[in-house]
């Protein structure tokens, strides 16, 4: 098992911090008890957003479901052997322990793992499903940073589609948005990032 320094990763301004803290109340309000949420296309932000409900007190599993890139193993340089999400898909059996913890006891990530010509298929997002449930039993909060199809946000209690504010219009976003539902998210919002 795996266990990283975070530091880097959130260290940003004080007013990022603060719109990041915000937001987090935001989000367990919202959530009402309910123990799992997607970001879609979050990257960087979605992990912000699980670190600081961490801050609220909270145990969190953060699991990089974004299948279409690793951002996080290429921040960490951690190389591509780190078993994650794909190769838990792949093989339950033969993945291992995925979680990994990090330097701040209680907010543990699963990373994309080795992604290499993989996409799911409705077996493995099935498995998918039963991961997201399961850690649901062990933590506050299971956030969960979906792909822009939203695979993985459709397992989760509700999301968010967070986008940079070039990215979509605000029409755009809006049919996104539906199309997501249609595919069976419970979105909530979008969230625009300057």
């Amino acid at each position: 098992m795996f266990s990283v320094n975070i530091d880097k990763l959130i260290d940003v301004s004080s007013a990022e911090m603060d719109t990041y803290k915000d937001l987090a109340e935001n989000v367990v309000k919202e959530l009402n008890g309910e123990k799992t949420f997607s970001v879609v296309t979050g990257g960087m932000g979605a992990f912000k957003l699980a670190y600081c409900v961490h801050l609220m007190g909270k145990k969190v599993l953060f699991i990089d479901a974004d299948i279409s890139s690793d951002v996080f193993v290429g921040k960490y340089k951690l190389g591509k052997n780190i078993a994650g999400v794909m190769d838990f898909l792949r093989d339950v059996d033969k993945a291992g322990n995925i979680v990994c913890h990090t330097n701040k006891e209680g907010f543990d990530v699963i990373f994309t793992g080795n992604i290499d010509g993989d996409s799911l298929n409705t077996d493995n997002e099935m498995i998918m499903k039963g991961l997201i449930d399961s850690y649901s039993k062990v933590y506050d909060l299971v956030l969960v940073d979906s792909d822009i199809s939203g695979t993985a946000a459709k397992y989760s209690s509700a999301a968010v589609l967070m986008v940079d504010e070039n990215q979509f219009s605000e029409d755009e976003a809006e049919d996104y948005t539906e199309k997501l539902e249609a595919l069976g998210c419970n979105i909530l919002g979008v969230i625009l990032n300057e």
